[in-house]
């Protein structure tokens, strides 16, 4: 009667009894990537079908309920404008424009209003379109994933209409708004089809979950041969599946 033995290498089987568990925490790690990625992938869609919002609307609304979120404020620009440096869109060069919107409660929004192209070697200044004058803007409400890293904190004149920036940090920025209004803390990108909108076409954030889902079945996929192969090395079962009786 053939019989099943086993012959357990110990390094073979520390090695084994070491990565087979890492390799599958790491298959339903990545499973609850793809679960998290899903999730935000519904959020943004049940956002993106919503209507916007009015400002007395976001009361109560934490950071993550606004993030993406459609918005209108009713009200005029103001004459201070960002230009956010070293914007690179279809290889050309370029500045954001981010212009202080004051809304009729008096609150001021920073709305960044997109792309225009600039000169590279910074020698011009960046001309910035007309646009027709309106009493109303619609975006979307952008909440950056964490402050960038910027080797010196930009040098803000408050006497220029004009300041480049490296990056939009509300916070340091609220001191150039003149009389003390309540600052909106967060940026608003202008929708493309608003009227005093520029290249507003703002780059898409991946939430698919399939990248997800590859890398949990490669980890599963090594879990598993790396069992195959344990199996083959430690035992004879290879040997009784194909019918060899001797002992």
């Amino acid at each position: 009667m053939p019989r099943l033995r086993f012959d357990f290498e110990w390094r073979l089987t520390l090695f084994v009894v070491v990565a087979l568990p890492i390799f599958l925490a790491l298959g339903f790690w990545q499973l609850g990537r793809a679960d998290e990625k899903r999730t935000l992938a519904a959020n943004a869609a049940v956002k993106d079908a919503a209507p916007a919002l009015a400002p007395e609307e976001l009361t109560g609304l934490d950071t993550d309920d606004l993030s993406g979120r459609k918005i209108r404020v009713s009200g005029s620009y103001l004459p201070r404008v960002f230009l956010l440096d070293n914007q690179i869109k279809s290889g050309r060069f370029g500045n954001d424009v981010v212009q202080l919107f004051r809304a009729e409660n008096n609150q001021v929004y920073f709305v960044n209003r997109g792309w225009v192209p600039a000169d590279p070697a910074r020698q011009r200044p960046t001309q910035i379109p007309q646009r027709p004058t309106v009493t109303a803007i619609e975006g979307r409400i952008y909440v950056p994933p964490g402050k960038p890293y910027l080797l010196e904190p930009d040098t803000l004149d408050a006497s220029s209409p004009l300041v480049t920036i490296q990056s939009v940090d509300i916070e340091s920025l609220s001191t150039l708004v003149i009389g003390g209004s309540e600052v909106f803390p967060h940026l608003v990108r202008l929708l493309s089809d608003d009227p005093t909108a520029f290249d507003a076409s703002w780059p898409v954030v991946n939430i698919s979950d399939a990248k997800h889902l590859g890398y949990a079945i490669q980890w599963f996929s090594m879990a598993f041969v790396l069992a195959l192969l344990f199996i083959h090395r430690s035992s004879n079962v290879w040997a009784l599946l194909r019918g060899n009786n001797e002992d």
